[in-house]
C-alpha cells in the first residue's frame, strides 16, 4: 500500500494543508495575483472539479459584503486575474478556471488536491481499522497524516476558510488518533507518544487522545506518567468546561490502577477497536461486498454534486446492496449520521412522513399532558433533520416513485444540509436528482484474468461459503466464466448460481443453464436482457426445488419484511405441508439462497425474502391458485396475534406484547388492508380494535389518523361501539385545532358516553375524558371520570382518577390533582402498566419540583426514563433527560445536572432544534451556578443562534432563554438590561396565553424589581406568579432567595400583606391584563 500511496504524493497540485500553493505539472510553485486571487483559487480548490455557484464565491470571497452592483463583475474580474496568473506560467494548459452555468470551477482532480487525497486516506484507514487490518490501516493513516504541512488556510481571514480549516484540524486529530489505535494494536506504543501528548495539552484535551496516550504509555512501561496525563486531563476539564472526565476514561483510570488498562474503552467500542461512530441503520451484511468499489466512487462524487441521487437499475443488480455499503463505510460523525429507510413494505399512498419517522424514532406519547401540543409527523423530520448534514436512504422506491419523489423534494427544500440517496428500478425524474444507474458486474473474456473480474470474484467469494475447497482452475475455471458471462454478470443471479456448488458442480451449474436459456430463446426479444436473465435464473432455481419447498417459497411471498419461523408456519403449513417441515425447508431455502436471514438481536432469527425472489414467488403463488387462501391464513394469524397483544399491553406483559406488535408491525397492517380490500369489514374492526393503544403509545399517529378515517368510513358495518372508540382515540390523536375539531371531538365523546362504549373498551378509560379535557367541558370530565372508577376493570379504573387529576390541574387545585394522580400512578404500578406509570410519573414529578420535593421529581424521572426506555417511544427521552438535568440543577447537584444534559445531547437519534436549545439553556445556566459567567454567555448566544431553527415551541424557548439572560444580567448588576429582558420575556409569555409560562416571566421581574429597590412592587409580582401558576415555585432557589429577601426587607408582615395583594389582583401587579386560574 506504501507504494500506492507515494504515488499518489507526486501527483499532489494544490496544497491547502500549509500555505496555499499552487504547482505546474513540473511541480514548480505558480505565483500567482495577490490575495484576493488566492482565495478564489483555495475556495475553488476546496471542491476540485465542480462547479462553484458565483453566488456562493461571492459571498465567501467578501464575506457577505458583496462590492457594488452585487459583485458578479468583481467577480469576472478577479477570474480574469487568476487566469492571467495561470496562464503566463504556462499552466493553463492542464490547471484553468472553467466558467459553467452559473459559477466557476478549478479544473484539477481531487487527487491533486491534498485536503482531498488526505480526507480519502484518512477515511480508508479508519475503515481498515474498523475491519481489523490496523497494518495497512496504519499504512494509509500515516500516508494521510504526511500530506500535511502546516496549519491549513491560515493566511487567510474569510469565514469560509476558518470553518474549513476547523474541520481539517478536526479531521486530522481524528486521523492521529486512529493511526495510535492501529500502533498500538501492533505493539508499536512509542512511535505515536509524541502526537497523542499534542492532543491532550491543556487547556483543552480531547478525552479519546488521553485514553490512547494512556495506554501508549503503559505499554512503553511508563505507568506513573499515564496516570500524571489522566491527573493533567481531569484538571483541564474541571477548569475549562466544569466536568469530570467520561465515565469510560474514569475506569480506564481505574484499570490501569489495577494494572490493567487493556480491558477498558470507549462506550459502545470493544478494547483496542476503532473508536465508534454515528449510528447507521442499514440491514445487516452477511456477506462480504464485492466488486463495487467504483460505483461507490461515483456514489459519492454524485452526492458531492447533489442532494438527492437515486441509485437505479434492474431487478438484483445489487442496488439495496450498495447503498448498505456507502451507508457503513461513508457515514462520517455525528454531525453526518445516515439513516435508512426500508419502503418496500409500503403501499402506493402511503404516508412516507410516518414511515420514515418511525425509522428515526420520533414521536410524541405524552397522551396525559393537558396542552397535548399538535405536531404534523412532516414538521417533526423537518426539525430532526435540519441540524448537521444526516444522508436518508430510502430503499426500494419502484412502486412510490410520485410519493417519494413529492416526499423528498419538499423535504429537502426544507433542510438545508440534509443529502437523500434512493434505490430503485427508475429515476424519480425531479429537478436537482443526480443518477447513478447500477450496472450488472464486469465480466471476463476468457478465463485469462479471470479472477480479476468483479463477477467472477463475487462468484468466487458466494461459492466459497458453501464449498470451501473450490478454486478457479480447470474446468472449474471455464465454467465459472461461463455461468457469469451467462448471467451477464447480474449479482443476484451470479449468488443465486454460486448457492447450487453446494450440490452440482460448477459445469453441472453452466450446462443446466445453458438449457434454461435454450429454452428461453423461443420467448420475447422485447424484454430487456438483463430482466430475461434474471427471470431465466429465477426459473432453473425454481425447478430445483422441491414440491414442498416450492410450496413454501411461493406461501411465503404473502408475508411482507422480515418473519418468524412460527408466522411461517401458521401462514403457509396445511394444504399437503406438515407444520413440523416448515423449519427444515426454511433452512433448505437459506442455503439456495433465495431466503436470507435476519438476526435482528442474539438469538431472534428471521426470515427475508429478497423483493425480486418475492414478486417472482408471488406471481407463482397466483399460478397455483393458492393466493386468496395464503393470504387469508396471513389475515388469521396476525389478527390472531394482534388481538393476544392488545389483551396484555394494559399489564405486566407489556414490554413483551409492545416488542411483539414492532416486530410484526408490517405484516399486521398489511392484513388489516387485505381484509379492508376484501370488504372484510368485521376482521378490518377487529384490527383496528387490537392496533389502536399501541397507535397511541408508540406514536404512531398519522397511521391510527388514515386507519380511523377508513374504518369509520365503512358506517353501520361497524357496531356503534367501535366507532366510539376509533373516533374518540382519532380525535386526542395530534393535529391542528379548528372548529371542525372541536366539533368532532365533542360528537366523538358523546358517542362513547351514549353508547356506553368504555364498558367494553377499557382505552376509552383514559380517551373519553381526554375528549371532554380537549374541548372543556369538566363536568362532562368529571362524570366520564367517575363512570371510568365504578368500572370492574382496575386498569380503567386508575384511568379514571388520572383523568380527575388532570381536571383538577387544569382547574388550578394543584393539592387535589396530585391526590388523584398519585392514586393513579398507584394503581397503574400494581398493575404492572409500565407506561401509563411512565406517564404519571413524570407529570408527578413536575408538582414535588413545584414544592421543593426535588429526590421525588428526581426518582420519578428515572422512572419514567426506565419506562420510556422499555416501552415508549423514542423522542420521549430527551425531554425527559432534558428535564432530569433542570430539576438536578435546581436541587444543587452540578455534576449530575450536566451528566443529564449531555446525555440528552449524545441520544442517537436526530436531535431536534428545540431539544438542542434547551440543553443549551440548561448549560449555560450550569455555567452560571458554577460562577462562570462568561461560559455562561458564550452559551446563552449559542442558544439564541439557534432559536431561528426553532420549528415548535418557539416562543416558550425564548421566554425560557429571557429567563435565564435576564438572570444573568441582574447577577452581574446589569439592571437596565435586566428589565428590558423581563418585559421582553413578559410580553412574548402574555401573548401565548400559557400562565406557567407567564409566572416564571413575572418571577423574574420580581427580582429585577428588588434589585430597583420597589420590594412591596416585587412582592407584589411574585404574589402574582403564584396566582398564574396556580402555585408558588418553592424548588426554584431563585424563588427561595426572593422570598428571603423580600420577607427581610418588607417584614413578614409586610411581604405577606403586598404577596396577597398580588395574588388577588395579578392584571395590577405585572401591569397588563392577565388571566388565572
Amino acid at each position: 500500500m506504501t507504494g500506492r500511496v507515494s504515488g499518489r504524493l507526486g501527483r499532489v497540485r494544490v496544497s491547502v494543508l500549509g500555505p496555499f500553493e499552487l504547482r505546474d505539472r513540473e511541480r514548480r510553485p505558480i505565483p500567482l495575483g495577490g490575495r484576493r486571487v488566492d482565495l478564489l483559487l483555495a475556495r475553488l480548490a476546496l471542491a476540485p472539479g465542480r462547479v462553484v455557484a458565483a453566488g456562493t464565491l461571492i459571498d465567501d470571497l467578501w464575506d457577505g459584503d458583496a462590492p457594488a452592483g452585487g459583485g458578479v463583475n468583481a467577480l469576472q474580474r478577479l477570474v480574469s486575474r487568476a487566469r492571467r496568473s495561470i496562464r503566463v506560467h504556462g499552466a493553463d494548459g492542464d490547471l484553468a478556471v472553467e466558467s459553467r452555468p452559473g459559477g466557476y470551477l478549478l479544473a484539477v482532480a481531487p487527487d491533486e488536491v491534498d485536503a482531498c487525497g488526505f480526507e480519502r486516506l484518512a477515511a480508508a484507514g479508519r475503515r481498515l481499522l474498523r475491519e481489523g487490518a490496523p497494518e495497512r490501516a496504519a499504512d494509509a493513516l500515516r500516508a494521510a497524516l504526511e500530506l500535511w504541512r502546516g496549519a491549513p488556510l491560515a493566511e487567510f481571514d474569510a469565514a469560509f476558510a476558518v470553518r474549513e480549516a476547523a474541520r481539517l484540524a478536526e479531521l486530522r486529530s481524528v486521523a492521529v488518533e486512529d493511526r495510535a489505535e492501529a500502533e498500538l494494536r501492533l505493539g508499536r506504543p512509542t512511535d505515536v507518544i509524541a502526537d497523542l501528548d499534542a492532543l491532550c495539552a491543556p487547556p483543552r484535551p480531547r478525552e479519546r487522545a488521553t485514553g490512547l496516550l494512556m495506554r501508549a504509555l503503559v505499554a512503553d512501561g511508563r505507568r506513573a506518567d499515564a496516570l500524571a496525563v489522566f491527573e493533567r486531563t481531569r484538571a483541564a476539564l474541571a477548569d475549562t468546561l466544569g466536568a469530570d472526565p467520561s465515565p469510560w476514561l474514569r475506569d480506564l483510570h481505574v484499570a490501569l490502577l489495577r494494572a490493567d488498562a487493556g480491558t477498558v474503552a470507549p462506550p459502545g467500542q470493544r478494547p483496542g477497536a476503532a473508536a465508534p461512530g454515528p449510528v447507521p441503520r442499514p440491514p445487516g451484511r452477511l456477506t462480504r461486498f464485492v466488486g463495487r468499489d467504483a460505483d461507490l466512487e461515483r456514489l459519492r462524487a454524485a452526492l458531492l454534486r447533489s442532494r438527492l441521487v437515486t441509485l437505479f437499475g434492474a431487478g438484483g443488480a445489487g442496488k439495496t446492496r450498495l447503498a448498505t455499503e456507502f451507508v457503513a463505510r461513508e457515514a462520517s460523525g455525528p454531525d453526518a449520521p445516515a439513516w435508512f429507510v426500508e419502503l418496500a413494505a409500503l403501499r402506493p399512498g402511503a404516508d412516507l412522513a410516518e414511515a420514515v419517522g418511525a425509522a428515526l424514532g420520533l414521536g410524541r406519547t405524552l397522551l396525559l399532558d393537558p396542552s397535548f401540543p399538535a405536531r404534523d409527523r412532516f414538521d417533526q423530520l423537518v426539525a430532526a433533520l435540519s441540524t448537521g448534514h444526516p444522508l436518508l436512504v430510502l430503499d426500494n422506491c419502484e412502486h412510490l416513485l410520485d410519493e417519494v419523489a413529492r416526499f423528498a423534494t419538499r423535504l429537502l427544500a426544507a433542510c438545508p444540509g440534509l443529502r437523500v440517496l434512493t434505490t430503485s428500478r427508475e429515476p424519480l425524474a425531479v429537478t436537482g436528482e443526480a443518477l447513478c444507474q447500477v450496472l450488472p458486474l464486469e465480466v471476463p473474456e476468457s478465463t485469462e484474468g479471470a479472477e480479476r473480474s468483479a463477477a467472477i470474484r463475487l462468484f468466487l467469494d458466494r461459492a466459497a461459503l458453501v464449498r470451501p475447497e473450490f478454486a478457479l482452475q480447470g474446468d472449474d475455471a471455464e465454467a465459472a466464466v461461463e455461468i457469469c458471462r451467462r448471467l451477464d454478470g447480474l449479482p443476484l443471479a451470479i449468488e443465486l448460481a454460486a448457492g447450487r456448488l453446494r450440490a452440482m458442480t460448477a459445469r453441472q451449474v453452466a450446462d443446466r443453464l445453458d438449457d434454461r436459456f435454450r429454452l428461453l430463446s423461443a420467448g420475447s426479444r422485447a424484454a430487456v436482457v438483463r430482466h430475461r436473465t434474471l427471470r431465466a435464473v429465477l426459473d432453473w432455481s425454481w425447478d430445483l426445488l422441491t414440491e414442498n419447498e416450492r410450496v413454501l417459497a411461493r406461501r411465503l411471498s404473502v408475508l411482507v419484511g422480515a418473519v418468524t419461523e412460527e408466522a411461517a408456519t401458521a401462514v403457509c403449513a396445511g394444504g399437503g405441508l406438515p407444520s413440523r417441515d416448515v423449519p427444515y425447508l426454511l433452512a433448505s431455502l437459506v442455503e439456495k439462497s433465495l431466503v436470507g436471514v435476519v438476526e435482528d438481536e442474539p438469538g431472534a432469527v428471521r426470515y427475508r425474502m429478497p423483493e425480486t425472489t418475492r414478486a417472482y414467488c408471488w406471481e407463482r403463488l397466483a399460478e397455483a391458485g393458492e393466493r386468496d387462501r395464503a393470504e387469508a391464513a396471513g389475515v388469521r394469524h396476525f389478527l390472531a396475534l394482534a388481538e393476544r397483544a392488545a389483551a396484555g399491553m394494559r399489564g405486566a406483559r407489556q414490554p413483551e406484547c409492545v416488542a411483539l406488535l414492532d416486530a410484526e408491525y408490517d405484516n399486521a397492517v398489511e392484513s388489516l388492508r387485505r381484509a379492508m380490500a376484501g370488504g372484510d369489514a368485521g376482521t378490518a374492526v377487529r384490527f383496528g380494535l387490537a392496533l389502536s393503544w399501541y397507535w397511541v403509545m408508540r406514536g404512531r399517529y398519522v397511521e391510527a389518523d388514515r386507519w380511523f378515517g377508513e374504518l369509520l368510513a365503512l358506517g353501520d358495518r361497524v357496531p356503534r361501539d367501535a366507532a366510539a372508540v376509533f373516533a374518540a382515540v382519532r380525535m386526542v390523536i395530534p393535529a391542528p385545532v379548528d372548529d371542525d375539531r372541536v366539533r368532532g371531538t365533542v360528537e366523538a365523546a358523546r358517542l362513547a358516553r351514549d353508547s356506553d362504549a368504555m364498558a367494553r373498551h377499557a382505552v376509552l378509560g383514559v380517551v373519553e375524558p381526554k375528549c371532554w379535557l380537549l374541548v372543556g367541558d369538566y363536568a362532562a370530565l368529571a362524570a366520564s371520570a367517575e363512570r371510568a372508577r365504578r368500572h370492574p376493570d382496575p386498569w380503567v379504573n386508575a384511568a379514571g382518577d388520572a383523568s380527575l387529576g388532570l381536571a383538577a390541574e387544569a382547574a388550578g387545585e394543584v393539592e387535589t390533582a396530585e391526590r388523584h394522580l398519585t392514586a393513579a400512578l398507584e394503581a397503574f404500578r400494581r398493575l404492572g402498566d409500565r407506561w401509563m406509570t411512565g406517564q404519571l410519573t413524570g407529570t408527578l414529578s413536575g408538582f414535588q419540583s413545584l414544592r421543593g420535593d426535588h429526590a421525588g421529581a428526581v426518582a420519578g424521572l428515572h422512572e419514567a426514563l426506565a419506562a420510556v426506555r422499555e416501552v415508549g417511544s423514542p423522542d420521549d427521552l430527551t425531554p425527559l433527560l432534558i428535564r432530569l438535568g433542570d430539576e438536578r440543577l435546581r436541587r444543587g447537584d452540578h455534576a449530575e445536572a450536566e451528566a443529564a444534559f449531555h446525555e440528552a445531547r449524545r441520544d442517537t437519534r436526530p436531535l431536534a432544534p428545540e431539544y438542542r436549545i434547551q440543553v443549551t439553556l440548561g448549560l449555560g445556566e450550569l455555567a452560571a451556578a458554577r460562577g462562570r459567567p462568561e461560559r455562561a454567555r458564550e452559551l446563552y448566544r449559542e442558544a439564541a443562534r439557534l432559536l431561528d431553527d426553532a420549528v415548535f415551541g418557539a416562543r416558550y424557548l425564548r421566554v425560557e432563554a429571557a429567563r435565564r439572560i435576564g438572570a444573568l444580567e441582574l447577577a452581574e448588576g446589569d439592571l437596565a438590561a435586566a428589565r428590558a429582558t423581563a418585559a421582553g420575556a413578559l410580553e412574548l409569555a402574555a401573548a401565548s396565553g400559557d400562565m406557567a409560562m407567564l409566572a416564571g416571566a413575572a418571577e423574574l421581574m420580581a427580582a429585577v424589581t428588588l434589585g430597583e429597590g420597589s420590594a412591596a412592587a416585587a412582592a407584589r409580582l411574585l404574589g402574582a406568579a403564584e396566582r398564574l401558576r396556580g402555585v408558588r415555585d418553592d424548588g426554584s432557589p431563585a424563588v427561595r432567595d426572593l422570598v428571603a429577601a423580600l420577607t427581610a426587607a418588607l417584614g413578614a408582615d409586610g411581604y405577606r400583606r403586598h404577596y396577597g395583594e398580588g395574588e388577588r389582583d395579578p392584571s395590577a401587579a405585572v401591569g397588563f391584563p392577565v388571566g388565572g386560574p
